[in-house]
Order: structure tokens, then C-alpha cells, then sequence
């Protein structure tokens, strides 16, 4: 069981290694792509799609509740023991299906998805430049590079985390707070997600709002 890309880091998986070996002993491949569908591959059908592996994973799940813009999610497969998941999920077998209107919503989000290439190259420009900026800042970053459209900044413990946070919060700049068990490593983070609709002008004031906070904070100079 893999991930595209990693939702606290946003670090990707090297899957075509991954999956050589899963295969070399015989396992099934299942690959979420929850982080990454939409902003990978030419289709943006994720990580594996980008990678060139996709006809070797087994089973591609992944939810309409980021990129697609609704809720539930899916499970896709030509593995003949597809079956079996349907028998042992049990939001599959316990749960209604989605109203219409939902399923309408997110098979036109995903259509749209499939030719969104301009978006994706406007993404990856705003992840490129901010992550570049909070570098440059000072800040210690999940990854050496942007890698996908989560940034994640480390702070140093938990109460200068909820303090940075809070600073951002009251200067109109929301991201999310993460700490264990949801990090690795007994890390605190705050967990940047960047969309195709900011503009140039958003990741500017991002960067200013975070080297106001960081000095206010004391974890930049």
C-alpha cells in the first residue's frame, strides 16, 4: 500500500522502485493518490500516471474531497480480485451510495482535470516560488525542493508551532497545524496547500505574512 504523494511532507513516492519490488515478491500494488490526482501526470491521474507505472499498479484510490472539489472517493481496478474489496470495505458495504448530484459534480470536475495542463504548470510555478521564498527566509522545510503543491514548514516544538500559527491566523493567513501522530518523527509542521486559483500576487503576501509571523515568533532572524 503506497502513496503518491505523502499529505504531511508533501514528498513524493519513488513508486516505479516501490512497485518492482512489491512484484518481485508476489504483491498486490494498492496506490493512493489522494494528494496527487489532478497536479500529476499528463491526464493528472497521479503520481503513477507521472512516473510511467501506472498499468503496474493494481488498485488507484484516491478521494474527490481536494482536487475534484466534492466528497467520497473511489477505488478503480482491472485486478480480478477487485471483487474482494467491494465484500470487506466497510464505508462500501455499510454506507449509501453518493446523491447523484455529487456523482454529476465530480465526473465533470474530472473531465475538466484531464485537460487542466495550464493549471497544472500555474501550480507548479506558485509551489516552485514558494517554497524557494520560505527558504530563502530562513525556514526548514519538509523537502529540499517543491515536489508537489504541499509545503510543509517544521518548527522547532509544538509551542512555537501553535504560536506561529496563530500570528499567521490573525494576520488572515490560514494553514493547517499538524503534530504527532499525525507527523513523523515527533515533528510540528504547518502544512501549506496551494490551489491552481492563487495567483502570483497570494504566494507574494503568503511569503510577507510568513516572515512577519517567523520574526515575530522567533523562528527566523
Amino acid at each position: 500500500m503506497l502513496e503518491g504523494v505523502y499529505s504531511m511532507l508533501g514528498d513524493i513516492a519513488p513508486l516505479t522502485e516501490m512497485i518492482a519490488i512489491a512484484k518481485k515478491h508476489n504483491a498486490m500494488i494498492l496506490v493512493d493518490e489522494a494528494h496527487s490526482m489532478g497536479f500529476f501526470g499528463p491526464n493528472g491521474r497521479g503520481v503513477a500516471e507521472e512516473q510511467g507505472c501506472l498499468d503496474d499498479v493494481d488498485f488507484v484510490i484516491g478521494t474527490f474531497s481536494k482536487s475534484v472539489g466534492t466528497v467520497g472517493g473511489f477505488c478503480t481496478s482491472n485486478h480480478p480480485k477487485f471483487e474482494i474489496m467491494r465484500l470487506v470495505c466497510r464505508p462500501y458495504v455499510f454506507t449509501a451510495s453518493l446523491p447523484p448530484s455529487v456523482v454529476a459534480t465530480a465526473a465533470t470536475s474530472i473531465r475538466k482535470l484531464m485537460h487542466a495542463g495550464n493549471k497544472r504548470a500555474h501550480l507548479w510555478e506558485n509551489s516552485r516560488t514558494l517554497h524557494k521564498g520560505l527558504r530563502d527566509l530562513g525556514f526548514q522545510l519538509g523537502t529540499e525542493e517543491a515536489q508537489s503543491a504541499i509545503i510543509a514548514v517544521i518548527m522547532p516544538d509544538l509551542e512555537t508551532g501553535a504560536a506561529m500559527w496563530q500570528a499567521l491566523l490573525e494576520n488572515g493567513l490560514y494553514t493547517n497545524l499538524a503534530r504527532p501522530p499525525a507527523t513523523p518523527a515527533n515533528m510540528t509542521l504547518l502544512r501549506c496547500s496551494l490551489c491552481a486559483e492563487h495567483t502570483a500576487e497570494d504566494v507574494t503576501t503568503i511569503l510577507e505574512r510568513f516572515a512577519a509571523a517567523g520574526r515575530a515568533t522567533g523562528v527566523i532572524g
